[in-house]
């Protein structure tokens, strides 16, 4: 068996690819197992054992075309690039990329594949979300999502992960003669994420007297200005800078053996995880750290919206907690394991109830905002008149005045999940649920739609049944 899995996301990314590269490889070890990634990103891929063989795709060209909305163009220099890579005739191909651009790459590979998962597109080249966990991920992530995309990307693969799945790098043997360390990664993806060179240094100076062993700062090319301002101000043997100076192997085989890792969102972080090396997350700014956050035993996350809101004093009393192996005083998040949820003391949003509701069957949460019950009610109304107009399309299919208001109806849903935060995860949930209808005959389609609509009207049922005085609604 050939599979094939699309990676053609950052190195955090294909990072977190890996554990369900191995479980699929746990399922089937006769299986060969190709990974498409970046160009850029080709040299990790090439340090996953499992994979026997690693595509590499210069995205440059055809980002440019579909910034340009050159779809065609997009097409044409995707199939002169995978000439050989479609010659390979896979039985599955896996797309983890959850991108506009990786939806027209796998469509054009998945001729004669009996078996896609992923972003793809329909025949008529709307987009093709193939399984449920990618019309979760194309309406959730991003926004009020609490999974992991380690377990989504394994979700939409078809498998079940272990813990030895997410430690793959783990160092089983101590090195001899080499004395502890721990490594410091002082940039992260954007510079909204990083933590200011200032607050870096105290906390490079309160660490050096305490902590006996060497600290190593690690960080690309660009980021070499940030550890030259360091040294400026840390004096100490035991500072050693390897930013710019390492190969992408050279920086797994460095993290995987230390005691511990303290940095920002990156792929450096993510290579913590799969090492099972505790790390302390600073989050900072924009992130996603219920998505990306690290997933190793004893790890713990720091969030802070801002980048000079997170005191140096906090990031030490966590080094601190984490050496002596307690809990922290000011951690939003700590990992008991990579299989475990989150321990937080963050409380669950309405919006991430719902979700919790809609995907995974959870009780519906109680509607007590007025603002969200009003909205409800306003989807509910809207529902009654699109399931009018279906009966009638129905009898008629050609009825363009049905049809008409039903477009109407779903702009009108669309204004009031905008209008009211709580609802959101609703409202795309139902759309990313209708778009999976694909290309079918009139009498097909009028069915499928009102499929979706009764599942939109089931759960708007269940939500306003919580609610107080909304008085009888007949969905």
């Amino acid at each position: 068996m050939k599979i094939l899995i699309v990676q053609l996301a950052r190195l955090g990314d294909i990072a977190l690819t890996w554990p369900t590269i191995r479980a699929l490889k746990r399922n089937r070890p006769s299986a060969e197992v190709h990974l498409l990634v970046r160009k850029s990103f080709g040299e990790f891929a090439r340090v996953i054992p499992e994979v026997s063989v690693t595509h590499e795709l210069d995205t440059a060209k055809w980002l440019l075309d579909l910034s340009k909305g050159d779809v065609k163009d997009v097409t044409g220099h995707f199939l002169t690039e995978i000439e050989s890579i479609r010659n390979e005739k896979f039985d599955q191909v896996i797309n983890l990329t959850f991108s506009i651009s990786s939806s027209y790459l796998t469509h054009l590979l998945e001729e004669n594949v009996p078996h896609v998962s992923g972003y793809s597109r329909f025949s008529d080249g709307g987009l093709k979300l193939s399984d449920h966990t990618s019309s979760y991920f194309f309406a959730q992530v991003g926004s009020h999502n609490r999974f992991h995309v380690g377990d989504l990307f394994s979700a939409v693969a078809g498998v079940e992960l272990k813990f030895e799945d997410w430690i793959p790098l783990m160092s089983e043997t101590e090195l001899k003669g080499v004395p502890p360390y721990l490594v410091i990664h002082i940039g992260a993806s954007e510079f909204e994420k990083t933590y200011p060179i200032d607050y870096w240094k105290q906390v490079i100076n309160q660490l050096l007297k305490h902590y006996k062993g060497v600290v190593y700062l690690v960080g690309g090319k660009t980021e070499k200005f940030l550890s030259d301002e360091i040294e400026k101000s840390v004096f100490s043997s035991r500072l050693v800078s390897l930013v710019g100076d390492t190969s992408i192997y050279d920086l797994t085989q460095l993290i995987s053996n230390s005691e511990v890792f303290i940095g920002c969102d990156s792929g450096p972080l993510h290579v913590a995880t799969l090492s099972g090396v505790p790390a302390i997350n600073l989050s900072i700014g924009p992130v996603r750290f219920w998505e990306t956050g690290p997933r190793s035993a004893g790890s713990r996350v720091l969030i802070s919206k801002r980048r000079e809101e997170l005191a140096p004093s906090v990031v030490m009393s966590e080094i601190e907690a984490v050496f002596q192996g307690r809990s922290g005083q000011k951690a939003s998040i700590e990992v008991e394991s990579p299989l475990a949820p989150y321990k937080t003391s963050l409380p669950s949003s309405f919006q991430w109830k719902l979700i919790e509701f809609l995907y995974i069957g959870e009780p519906a949460p109680r509607v007590s905002d007025e603002g969200t019950k009003i909205a409800l009610m306003e989807i509910a109304d809207l529902y009654e008149i699109v399931m009018k107009q279906l009966d009638v399309l129905r009898d008629l299919p050609n009825q363009r005045v049905s049809a008409g208001i039903i477009s109407r109806c779903e702009e009108a849903i669309k204004i009031v999940g905008q209008k009211c935060e709580f609802i959101e995860p609703l409202v795309s949930w139902f759309f990313s649920e209708l778009s999976r209808i694909g290309p079918c005959d009139a009498s097909a389609a009028i069915e499928e739609t009102r499929q979706k609509y009764f599942m939109l009207g089931k759960s708007l049922i269940e939500l306003l049944h919580t609610t107080e005085k909304v008085g009888e609604r007949n969905v």
